[in-house]
């Protein structure tokens, strides 16, 4: 039995990941306006913003 033992991200740390929008995702883009895409491929960066203990996420900021 394995487990995989990453670090927990600290506050405000960024991310980049490109996945399938099946979804709709709503971020910032370039220009600073708001923008929603779904159904393409598509790379965000996102924070890490934990609001209280019970709820830590990772939050969608912008498109690059």
């Amino acid at each position: 039995m394995r487990f995989n033992r990453q670090p927990k991200p600290k506050r405000f740390d960024e991310r980049t990941i490109t996945k399938f929008a099946f979804l709709p995702i709503t971020a910032r883009n370039q220009q600073g306006r708001r923008e929603t895409r779904w159904l393409e491929r598509v790379t965000v960066v996102q924070k890490y913003h934990p609001q209280d203990s019970m709820r830590e996420s990772w939050v969608t900021m912008e498109f690059e």
